[in-house]
């Protein structure tokens, strides 16, 4: 297996990442360097203001290339906020006979799948293969090999907002880097949360994130629905700060120290928030605070599972249950919430890097994930590098092939007219 060094930014709109990693030839991953700070300029995962967050991207990006004195130019950056949609499609091909289904012929119907037309302000991220039909096997994830007069995928397509994308885009590039890929950030929480077996099964990864909560459902280990809700822990804490009448960072602090989502559980006890310009101090029951968390978590569930009903994923399908990660997770009781509203087991999902303990927590899942993610695109492009290799050199074999068959051709018209002028030549002497 290759090495590889990878660097990553995650925008989030409560804080922007850059971390650095490498994976060795057994595969391992390790993290060199993170650097965090505090989102200015993103709302719902939407870049606002260019500005400011540029300059949060230069921030984190100058604090990691100190701390390992690599100078990489390139960085994966994860996607996400309430432009993002998903289709499902199909692409067929006609072979005209039966034959042997090839890996060219995949490689084809993805192409052609990229045609499909989009909304004017639309483009694709995500082209995810779902199974493949040929004629007598529906469902298969293994076509080639497979002996058909036809081939039909299915595919989950990932698309997002072009001015948004843009606008990432621009950031990056205003911040002195080229972005190597955009990746759907649903995608990279779940490589750096679920296991294999949870992929099998079917399990369901909620990442609540600042501004959103991003979803992605597998089954069978495939990805069969990704979605995007525009609510998340800043909905929590702006709750807060409207019934509570306090500060949106007194708002926060409470939230981060006494959030529970479960008020049955809390305890008779009182906190008390310190009062603005000698105003009196305010004391607030922990109880009253889990009641505004109760509510406010329970109606983000309630715009999940509607999301779910809508793409028709059946929860009695999904064996294994659901994964909670992001900042979000990190709620009191909120896996004994979720398990109350939609009758699944639930755990708390957080990556896991060796001797990384600084990020092995669900907030920085999505960061986490991108290195994993961005491994598996630098292994894509070098497939793709090989495969447009292998046709150059298939493409050189045919041209001096040509170039033999043309050159023999040559010689045997040149000894024609040799042997034509001899025999010509021959009756013009017996007519002499």
């Amino acid at each position: 297996m290759k090495k590889q060094k990878i660097a990553t930014i995650d925008i989030g709109t409560t804080k922007i990442v850059c971390i650095y990693g490498e994976r060795d030839e057994n595969g391992n991953f390790s993290i060199k360097a993170m650097e965090s700070i505090p989102s200015a300029g993103v709302v719902r995962g939407a870049v606002i203001n260019l500005q400011k967050t540029t300059e949060n991207i230069k921030h984190v990006v100058r604090a990691v290339k100190e701390k390992t004195g690599e100078d990489f130019k390139e960085v994966f950056v994860g996607i996400a906020g309430d432009h993002i949609r998903t289709i499902k499609s199909s692409e067929y091909i006609n072979f005209g006979e039966y034959r042997d289904i090839t890996a060219k012929d995949i490689q084809e119907l993805e192409k052609n799948i990229k045609k499909i037309h989009l909304d004017a302000n639309q483009e694709i991220l995500e082209i995810i293969p779902q199974d493949y039909n040929t004629d007598d096997m529906r469902g298969t994830t293994e076509p080639v090999g497979l002996y058909s007069s036809r081939i039909e995928g299915n595919y989950h397509i990932v698309t997002g907002k072009t001015q948004s994308i843009a606008i990432i885009n621009k950031c990056v590039e205003n911040a002195g880097l080229k972005v190597k890929q955009l990746i759907l950030e649903p995608l990279a929480s779940a490589y750096a949360t679920l296991t294999t077996e949870e992929k099998e099964g079917g399990v369901i990864m909620i990442d609540i994130g600042g501004g959103t909560s991003d979803i992605a459902v597998f089954k069978d280990h495939r990805l069969i629905n990704t979605a995007v809700i525009p609510f998340g822990g800043e909905a929590i804490t702006n709750d807060l700060v409207k019934i509570l009448k306090i500060l949106h960072r007194q708002a926060e602090e409470i939230k981060v120290k006494y959030a529970s989502c479960l008020p049955s559980m809390e305890k008779e006890e009182i906190v008390e928030v310190p009062g603005i310009e000698g105003r009196s101090t305010k004391k607030i029951h922990l109880k009253e605070i889990a009641n505004i968390i109760n509510a406010r978590v329970s109606e983000i569930f309630k715009f999940i599972l509607t999301e779910l009903k809508e793409a028709k994923i059946n929860l009695d399908n999904i064996g294994i249950g659901i994964v909670l990660t992001g900042g979000g997770a990190q709620l009191k009781y909120i896996n004994k919430l979720v398990e109350l509203l939609t009758t699944k087991e639930v755990r708390i999902g957080t990556p896991q890097m060796d001797n990384a303990n600084i990020i092995n927590k669900p907030q920085y899942a999505t960061a986490v994930g991108l290195i994993i993610a961005g491994s598996h695109y630098l292994d894509k492009y070098d497939e793709e590098l090989e495969h447009a290799q292998e046709q150059i050199d298939e493409g050189k074999e045919q041209v001096e092939q040509e170039e033999q068959e043309e050159k023999k051709k040559q010689k045997s018209t040149s000894l024609f007219n040799k042997l034509t002028e001899i025999i010509i030549g021959n009756k013009d002497d017996q007519n002499f």
